[in-house]
């Protein structure tokens, strides 16, 4: 089936007279058994939730929640992180639309991606039949369909990127191919790549497949002669080249930069801040890593973050090994194949998933993690055409019957694992339990089994699994951060304020862990300290009011000429500050100014229509001070609002009642009250009260 002299067309001539219905039927059947199978493996993730980066990405997504179609196509892909490097309009654009259907019912979003992996393993069928005939695409196509390298694409929506740009690249593939024979199909080629790389970023990779595909495939002779025949074949990529300069246009737009404007964290990719000789071993390591995930696909997980992928610095690292190995293999295999000795077809498949693990590989950039799983969606189009041509080679040297049983068999183990793989991706719980069983060294991955465990109210568990993390990194700020909130929910503020001042020793500026440890160290009577903390807290964040109002309340009972500045001043950059303005107020109703509690509490109420607190004390200091209509207006508008079914309203109800009652107005009293009476469900002394104050006035 392969095209083997020079300037030779791709194998997608018309059908001998009488084979179009059959090449028709075919290609239906292929389509047809695919995505059955993925129909099958995939059925069970639909019930999986949001894990791990959904939330921030998907669920909480500012942009997706409140933004415009605008907003969603000139907003890097995670939510006010440019500098994370990320820009991916296709994908969020692809989350809106789910959002704007089905709100936030994750069973739709997983439905979306098992549709798209779906269409994707047709494409790849379609594009592999171009190459070895139907049955070898079918085979490629099948392995893609149920690999288990690739369920993390599948059931992790963020994984929905990996699976939008595949699948692009594949069409996109598949068209280019078809636009030899009618125009119509290079124009669609050139929309599903531009579509590819605005998904995700490793699309841009296609035109370099594209030529390895005329290299290996379609020239034959030396390496010399294949690249000079290669020459008159790149016209037909122009296109793709004007397509990759405005993606780079846009992506700098909304970036600021075309590649990645800062290191990740060493937490998140520790080989990104290792030497430049550490780093190249570590990802040759890494690479004997992918080999065995793709050929035997059966410890996978999560998270392969710090340290549980270690800096291979011995000769001795089996994983460094088996990197060599399986490099200088490959690289065999690929050379001889370009000097026209053997397996060509196999060198082509190398090549492929060469170029699509170069990006991945942290060898030429360092991206945000050292390995993952959903990453190789991409460089596994390699892998299916190596699939592929090795079932066309297999039929040839065994029965069909064989071959056939052989690929039942693979594709069934596979598949199997795909669907146990598949329930790890139920909530967070699941993904990270799984993870710390496989990713045994990884402090990421106990963490968030540590945050898990506490949304499920496990503490106890939540502090293990901290204390893991710790113990694998003894500097990782976030993880001591949350054990110190832990700590605190727990009533141990002592070894709380231990855990904050472990994150201050990791990131002195660590703003969260200052604020929380001066809070702990005020409840602990330690108010001279606490005060210092929060001082300093207000100097590195004065724009945030939590760490502002935590600093008058430790120095309300400390310092009141410092309190009092501190609270005014809050109320001048924040009018309708509503929490400092009750504990100013309240300072200046135990002194005795009354006048000025009123004051503050006038101004709040005008600047914040929802302070319902504060307009409730208002009107209860005007009552005390004898100004009644103004009272009696504050808890006529508080019972009259929403509020009125809520017990500020409800109260305010009562108070009309006393208030009226005390103004000689007798039946206004009544109605007051009796109304209060047929809401009020709280406190019974309250009833008691209004019952008392009602029977009086009859």
């Amino acid at each position: 089936h392969l095209p083997t002299s020079v300037g030779s067309r791709s194998p997608m001539s018309p059908a001998p007279s009488g084979g179009a219905s059959r090449l028709l039927a075919s290609s239906l059947f292929a389509s047809v058994v695919v995505v059955v199978v993925v129909a099958i493996v995939y059925g069970n993730s639909l019930p999986n939730g949001f894990t791990f980066d959904d939330h921030p990405v998907v669920v909480d997504n500012p942009v997706l929640v409140h933004g415009t179609i605008q907003d969603v196509l000139t907003s890097p892909f995670w939510p006010g992180q440019a500098d994370l490097g990320l820009y991916r309009p296709l994908t969020l654009l692809s989350y809106a639309i789910n959002r704007s259907i089905s709100g936030t019912d994750p069973y739709a979003y997983h439905l979306t991606n098992v549709v798209l992996h779906g269409v994707t393993c047709v494409m790849l069928v379609l594009l592999l039949s171009q190459w070895f005939g139907r049955s070898a695409g079918l085979v490629g196509g099948l392995v893609f369909a149920v690999h288990p390298a690739l369920s993390e694409a599948v059931n992790a929506i963020v994984g929905r990127a990996e699976l939008l740009a595949g699948g692009c690249v594949v069409a996109a593939w598949y068209a280019h191919h078809r636009s030899e024979e009618v125009v119509g199909w290079r124009i669609l080629a050139v929309v599903l790549y531009a579509l590819g790389c605005l998904a995700k970023e490793h699309a841009i990779l296609l035109p370099a497949m594209i030529v390895a595909e005329r290299m290996w495939l379609y020239s034959s002779g030396s390496i010399k002669e294949r690249v000079v025949n290669l020459k008159s074949s790149l016209t037909p990529l122009a296109p793709y080249a004007a397509v990759v300069v405005a993606v780079l246009m846009l992506r700098y737009s909304v970036i600021g930069s075309l590649g990645l404007p800062r290191l990740p964290d060493f937490v998140d990719n520790p080989l990104a801040h290792a030497d430049t000789l550490t780093r190249l071993w570590s990802s040759v390591a890494v690479f004997g890593r992918y080999a065995r995930l793709v050929l035997l696909p059966v410890d996978l997980s999560a998270d392969y973050t710090y340290n549980q992928i270690p800096a291979a610095i011995s000769l001795t690292d089996p994983f460094l090994l088996a990197g060599w190995f399986t490099m200088v293999a490959i690289l065999t295999v690929v050379y001889r194949s370009a000097q026209g000795e053997s397996g060509g077809v196999f060198g082509f498949g190398f090549v492929v998933f060469l170029v699509a693990w170069l990006p991945i590989s942290n060898l030429l950039v360092a991206i945000g993690t050292p390995m993952n799983d959903r990453l190789l969606y991409l460089p596994m189009i390699g892998f299916a055409i190596l699939v592929g041509a090795g079932y066309g080679r297999l039929e040839e040297a065994v029965p069909t019957s064989r071959s056939r049983l052989l690929v039942a068999l693979v594709c069934l183990v596979m598949g199997t694992r795909t669907v146990i793989r598949n329930a790890d991706w139920q909530d967070d719980f699941t993904l990270f339990e799984s993870a710390t069983q496989v990713s045994r060294d990884s402090a990421k991955a106990h963490f968030n089994f540590g945050n898990a465990l506490r949304d499920r109210g496990n503490l106890a568990g939540a502090l293990d699994a901290y204390g893991r993390a710790i113990a694998i990194y003894p500097g990782y700020a976030e993880v001591s951060y949350n054990q110190g909130i832990v700590l605190k929910e727990k009533g141990e503020t002592g070894r709380a304020i231990d855990a904050y001042r472990a994150v201050l020793k990791a990131e002195p500026d660590h703003v969260n862990a200052m604020t929380n440890l001066g809070i702990a160290l005020a409840r602990n009577g330690e108010n001279g300290k606490a005060i210092s903390y929060l001082e300093r807290a207000e100097t590195l964040a004065p724009d945030r009011q939590d760490v502002v109002y935590n600093l008058a309340i430790a120095l309300r009972d400390h310092d009141t000429e410092r309190f009092a500045e501190v609270s005014r001043r809050a109320l001048v950059q924040w009018p309708g500050f509503e929490d400092v303005a009750l504990i100013l107020a309240d300072f200046y109703r135990i002194q005795d100014r009354t006048a000025d509690a009123i004051k503050v509490l006038a101004r709040t109420v005008q600047a914040n229509s929802s302070a319902t607190r504060s307009a409730f004390n208002l009107a209860v200091l005007q009552e005390q001070a004898g100004r009644f209509v103004e009272s009696l207006d504050h808890y006529r508008l508080l019972w009259s609002s929403g509020e009125g079914v809520g017990q500020v309203g409800q109260i305010s109800r009562y108070q009309m009642g006393t208030v009226f009652a005390g103004l000689n107005q007798t039946d206004s009293a009544r109605v007051a009250l009796s109304e209060f009476l047929d809401v009020w469900a709280g406190d019974d002394r309250l009833t008691q009260r209004a019952q008392s104050a009602l029977d009086a006035l009859r």
